[in-house]
This record gives structure tokens, C-alpha cells and sequence, in this order.
């Protein structure tokens, strides 16, 4: 079965490299270290260390507070991280840099795969989430390469998805050490492909683990909010996909009638969308870069929209938010992760589509610390009670670190299963 399937993957090859070329047309960061995805890079690691893949943004975020932890508790050990895309590059460098070494993961061909392996040798590998890659996997374990899939997550989709395959999905299972899942929904899932009940445990998501905040990052956020709007309500719309800009903009001028001086900041999800959307805004509202306001430059005061085009700042941005909205939420494509604002404090609204996050929205919305809204007259509904509504902004930002708090804990279990093989 492994050998099909690596045969049907070496024939969809051209198309991949086909794919990777029609997206480095917006964003050309895809068409830069290609060879680091077959396996071939000239610098490496120190063997025997800690190998972690993280796929994008959202996984790389978990993966960063992981990794932290891991550099405290196991100093010795040299620290691979590597991703599938260019932001979740830029997440890794930006927020780990020089203390990691960092190559984009190979493609799931036997070559690559093993090219990889006998350049970083590491002793452990962590695979966040949702990767089931059968070749990395079979090969990492035939290296003796102790195997963690940590943060688990199976959504309805991917499990289905994954069950078409049984065969090849549960011997990529049997490959792997251990199973860390968010839930006891995820467990069962994994257990139902074909993972050992065994080695699979239920520790809770990393994402709820909150980072203390430095001196240093207070001070910044603090600047940053002098920067951008000392004196006015910022509202931020994260993560934006195509179809969700629009009516942003719609909701975003009905709330300028009642207040004249509040602040959008547009963050779309994907950095080949910021120029088009930053033309969408300006036909309809004065409107500046974030980029533009590097080396002390001072936002407008007439300023309608600002939209972030930097990468690894939404975070800071929603810190410095009266409330926030998260996107791929209003369109069929699963949410992103809307405990960003739970932890910054910030009161959080998102569309019906969260079926990526579906339990971790239920939970919000029932502790009280996010709203749930079906359209675009949804939308400006909920924006317009927490515009005129502080006390409620205020209760809903306690409830979400209130939440964060009783939710913690999957970090210091994550760590204790690592302990066995470090």
C-alpha cells in the first residue's frame, strides 16, 4: 500500500511543482527554497535532537510555545523546526530566530523524506495536529525516531477524509509513539483509524497555554497602541479570506455613522491577498499600510483603515483592540484560532463556519467570552453592542483569560511524555 501510494505521489508531482509555481504568482516567497522541500539543504543540526513540524501559522504558534518550553527543559538538545509554508516561516523565524535550525519539511516522497532524516538525525519527532504524512512517518520510525503527534486535532472533515484510506492511514499510525489529542472526540477518532488506545491520551490543546508576557512586550504593546490610536476605539478583523472582506467593510462604515473616529484593522489571513485588499479599501475609506508606519511613522489622524500587512503582528494588534473579529469563519473554510483574543483579554466574534475549532467555539460562546453570528446584519449587530457597550467588553475580555486559565495544563503533559525519551 505505501509503495502505491508513493508511486501515485511521485506521478502528481509535476502538478505539485505546477502548484507551487501558480502560488508564488501573488506571493513569491513559494518559489524560494524549493530545494528544501526534497531534502536538499547544505547546513544541519546537531544530531540526536528535537525535530518539530509545524504546517502553517496556526500549528507554528502552538509549536513556538512548545519549543520555548522544550529549550528550558532540555538545553542540551538542538531544537529542528520545520513548516510547509512561507508564513509559517516568517512565524518561526520571527519568534524563535537563531535558536533553532529552520528548513521547510520535505514533500512525502521516500527520497526526500529519508534525505531529511539523515541530515538532522534527530532522536524525537513532534508532528503538530493533523499531519498524517505515511512516508515521513514509516521512515522516521524504520530510523528509530521516537514519534509524537502532538495537539492532536481530527476534525469531522479530516477524519472522513483519512477514511478513505484505511489501510495506509492506520500502518502511518502504527509508526507513531504516542498520540497527544485535544479532546476525547479527537482520541476516538485517531483510535477508530487504527492508532494503539494505548498510546493515545487525552492532555487538552496547547493553544490554551498562555505565554507571561515580558516587561519588554507590555512596553511595546503599549507603544504601539501611542502609535497607532492613542485616543481612539480600535476594532481588528484577523485572518480575513476572500468573500469575508467586503462585508467587513459593509459593517465597518454603518459603525462610523454612530462613531466617527473608530479604527478597522483588516488582517487577511494570506500575504499574496494584502495588496488586493488593501485597493479594496481605499475605494471606499481613507487608508494606510502597517508596513507604511515602520521607522516612526505616525497614523493618519483621518485614518479610517489600517490594514496589517506584516507578518507575526496580529497578536500585538489584537492586544490593542477594543474587540476583534476572526475570519475564515464567515465562509465555508473552518475558522482559525479565536483563543488569540481570549488571551490578549479581548472580547471575540466569529461566523457559523468554525468546524475546525467547533468545540473550543462552543466553549466560548458558553463562558461567555465570544459571540457567534450567522451574516454580515449579524455581524454589525454584535459590533455595534460592543461599541456602545464598555461594561460588556469589559466582562466578556475576563471571561476569556478566565477561560484560558481553567484550560491550561496540556504544555506541562505534553512535557511529561517527552521526559520518557529525552
Amino acid at each position: 500500500m505505501l509503495a502505491l501510494y508513493s508511486l501515485i505521489l511521485y506521478s502528481l508531482l509535476p502538478f505539485i511543482l505546477l502548484r507551487l509555481l501558480y502560488r508564488s504568482i501573488k506571493n513569491s516567497a513559494y518559489r524560494r527554497r524549493v530545494k528544501e522541500r526534497f531534502g536538499l539543504f547544505k547546513s544541519a543540526p546537531q544530531a540526536n535532537g528535537i525535530w518539530i513540524h509545524a504546517v502553517s501559522v496556526g500549528e507554528a504558534i502552538a509549536a513556538v510555545k512548545l519549543v520555548k518550553a522544550m529549550q528550558s527543559r532540555y538545553p542540551q538538545r538542538a531544537m529542528t523546526v520545520t513548516c510547509s509554508t512561507p508564513t509559517g516561516s516568517e512565524i518561526i523565524k520571527q519568534q524563535l530566530g537563531a535558536s533553532v535550525f529552520h528548513v521547510y519539511a520535505p514533500y512525502d516522497l521516500p527520497g526526500s523524506v529519508k534525505r531529511f532524516l539523515k541530515k538532522c538525525q534527530p532522536a524525537v519527532g513532534i508532528i503538530m495536529e493533523t499531519e498524517i504524512w505515511p512516508n515521513l512517518l514509516h521512515q522516521a520510525s524504520r530510523s528509530g525516531i521516537k514519534i509524537l503527534i502532538s495537539n492532536m486535532r481530527l476534525s469531522e472533515t479530516s477524519f472522513r477524509r483519512y477514511q478513505k484510506f484505511p489501510r495506509l492511514i492506520s500502518h502511518s499510525l502504527a509508526s507513531v509513539d504516542h498520540i497527544a489529542a485535544q479532546t476525547e472526540i479527537d482520541a476516538k477518532r485517531a483510535i477508530a483509524l487504527g492508532a494503539d488506545a494505548e498510546k493515545v491520551q487525552v492532555v487538552g490543546n496547547l493553544k490554551f497555554e498562555i505565554e507571561n508576557k515580558g516587561t519588554s512586550e507590555t512596553q511595546y504593546s503599549e507603544q504601539l497602541k501611542n502609535q497607532i490610536a492613542p485616543e481612539r476605539a480600535i476594532w481588528l478583523a484577523g485572518s480575513t479570506h476572500e468573500g469575508e472582506d467586503n462585508p467587513i467593510l459593509n459593517v465597518h462604515d454603518k459603525l462610523l455613522e454612530a462613531d466617527s473616529t473608530l479604527l478597522l484593522t483588516l488582517v487577511p489571513r494570506h500575504p499574496e491577498r494584502f495588496e488586493s485588499v488593501y485597493q479594496l479599501c481605499r475605494q471606499r475609506f481613507a487608508t494606510q499600510k502597517r508596513s507604511e508606519l515602520d521607522n516612526g511613522g505616525v497614523l493618519k489622524t483621518d485614518t479610517q483603515v489600517l490594514l496589517l500587512d506584516t507578518i507575526g503582528e496580529l497578536d500585538q494588534f489584537i492586544s490593542i483592540s477594543d474587540w476583534a473579529f476572526i475570519g475564515g469563519s464567515l465562509v465555508p473554510v473552518g475558522g482559525h484560532n479565536i483563543l488569540e483574543a481570549c488571551q490578549a483579554g479581548v472580547p471575540v466574534i466569529f461566523g457559523e463556519f468554525m468546524s475546525n475549532f467547533k468545540q473550543i467555539a462552543q466553549l466560548v460562546i458558553q463562558k461567555g467570552a465570544g459571540m457567534q453570528v450567522a451574516d454580515q446584519a449579524g455581524l454589525l449587530r454584535s459590533c455595534s453592542k460592543l461599541s456602545n457597550d464598555a461594561d460588556k467588553r469589559k466582562q466578556m475580555g475576563e471571561n476569556g483569560l478566565a477561560l484560558m486559565q481553567t484550560n491550561q495544563g496540556a504544555l506541562p503533559k505534553t512535557l511529561k511524555i517527552l521526559d520518557r525519551w529525552v
